[in-house]
């Protein structure tokens, strides 16, 4: 039946599942989805549902989800159905030599740019990879967040970093959102 989806996710199912989880879960800590845990900061992603082909389609029947025309499959379904899309890249970059991966990029780009009739609102699409970093930031991170009232940037590590379509929770306010953003995806170095 129909799966509600609010983030459809692209990956290459070769990557580690640690990665996997790294990546998602720093995506829900950069929009800051759900409720967030006061000893670790981290989102627990509640209230976004993230479509994985992988647990979505029932994998000994994929006759039913994919089709002749791929823009008809499931996978198509649940784009136009998201309002927004994640690609994870893998530390390889095999993502990018998946055809399957590479027609999904196509229609999340095509649904980003606004090429899709009747998407009345913004459709934003993120890359992640994982990796361990530390940068500045400054926005939601609670275990600074007496900090994060004077404006002030204090150091963050986090297991995966993220190039976003706009700014992010985390970033912060204006005017200074899109300098943490930067800084933010600075660490964005797939090997």
């Amino acid at each position: 039946g129909n799966q509600p989806t609010t983030y459809f996710v692209s990956h290459w199912w070769g990557e580690p599942i640690a990665d996997f989880v790294a990546c998602v879960q720093q995506h829900a800590n950069d929009y800051a989805i759900g409720k967030q845990d006061p000893k670790t900061g981290d989102f627990d992603g509640a209230g976004a549902y993230y479509w994985v082909c992988a647990y979505a389609n029932n994998q000994w029947e994929l006759s039913k989800y994919v089709c002749a025309d791929p823009r008809e499959s499931a996978f198509q379904k649940a784009i136009d159905m998201a309002r927004g899309g994640l690609t994870m890249i893998d530390t390889g970059g095999v993502v990018f030599t998946r055809i399957w991966c590479s027609f999904e990029t196509f229609c999340l780009l095509g649904r980003s740019a606004g090429l899709k009739q009747g998407s009345p609102d913004k459709f934003s699409y993120d890359f992640y990879t994982a990796q361990t970093y530390t940068c500045q930031g400054m926005g939601t991170d609670s275990r600074i967040e007496e900090r994060a009232g004077e404006g002030l940037l204090y150091p963050v590590e986090r297991k995966a970093v993220g190039i976003t379509d706009g700014a992010c929770k985390s970033d912060g306010e204006p005017p200074h959102h899109f300098w943490a953003k930067s800084e933010r995806e600075a660490g964005f170095r797939p090997e």
